[in-house]
């Protein structure tokens, strides 16, 4: 048998080939472990569709293992984002929503941190008072809030 290293290929004739024209070669690649079959002409019609069946299982294979190597990087990375948490999407939602509103919240922050400054001047018998009321002003507004989304999904 005779052996050939050509750039670092490992190049070998097939044990059962004659070294005329249906010669078969093996090629052996050192940096990949992959073998390429190199063919002569005269080679059974049935040998090479063989082959090809072969090379076609081996390209699955290859893109099945690079697909799975794609997608856990793909999912770490998301995971590592906080994009897979269950809060995630439902904060989206929230901060969009807000956002639609545009330059009223900015108005609505103010008004409550105003509110707030000015609770926290007065004595703490008087803020627990004032506290309270406020937050029943603030639930009496979601009601109304709550009514009118009602409201409006009832007209559309």
């Amino acid at each position: 048998m005779v052996c050939v290293e050509i750039e670092n290929k490992v190049v070998v004739p097939k044990p059962d080939s004659k070294l005329a024209s249906d010669e078969t070669l093996i090629v052996l690649k050192e940096a990949d472990s992959s073998v390429d079959r190199i063919t002569m002409e005269n080679e059974d019609l049935k040998v090479k569709a063989e082959r090809a069946g072969e090379s076609v299982a081996d390209l699955v294979e290859s893109s099945i293992d690079k697909g799975t190597h794609f997608l856990k990087a793909k999912l770490k990375s998301l995971h590592t984002a906080g994009v897979l948490d269950p809060g995630y999407v439902q904060a989206k939602r929230d901060s969009a929503d807000i956002a639609r509103l545009g330059p009223l919240v900015i108005g609505l922050a103010t008004a409550f941190e105003d509110t707030i400054t000015a609770v926290r001047k007065q004595p703490y018998e008087e803020q627990v008072k004032m506290l309270t009321g406020y937050r029943k002003l603030m639930e009496e507004q979601i009601n109304v809030i709550n009514s009118r989304i009602g409201f409006v999904k009832r007209v559309r």
